[in-house]
């Protein structure tokens, strides 16, 4: 019985140890099978935009769900992609949540720009 608490010690510095970034995060090698970084800002700011859209039909009362599955095989179809390639690079990097992190920040800069280039057209 006094082993037990020696063991939970351990088993909570293992969990410590494996929540903890690594010092080579920058270093990560996106291999070749999966979306490259700059590849997966794209597709993700093109579903973002392709959600929009079907929100924005809801918010009207107007049937959207439908639409759903073809307005994301556009977005497949636009990057050269299937949905199984998207959602096996999608996997990758929820398994590097730091790199997910860096292309979601990219993609919150694409979608403000855009916003940006419509409000600025609006107002010629």
């Amino acid at each position: 019985m006094n082993k037990l608490p020696g063991y939970s010690v351990l088993a909570i510095m293992m969990m410590f140890a494996a929540c903890t970034p690594s010092s080579n995060e920058n270093e990560l090698v996106i291999p070749q099978n999966i979306l490259q970084p700059g590849e997966m800002v794209d597709v993700l700011t093109d579903m973002q935009l392709a959600e929009g859209a079907l929100m924005l039909k809801r918010s009207h009362g107007q049937p959207y769900k439908k639409d759903q599955e073809r307005y994301f095989n556009l977005v497949f179809e636009k990057h050269g992609i299937t949905q199984e390639y998207f959602e096996e690079s999608l996997s990758f990097y929820k398994n590097h949540l730091f790199k997910l992190d860096e292309i979601y920040n990219k993609v919150i800069k694409n979608l403000e720009s855009l916003r940006k280039e419509v409000g600025d057209s609006g107002k010629k």
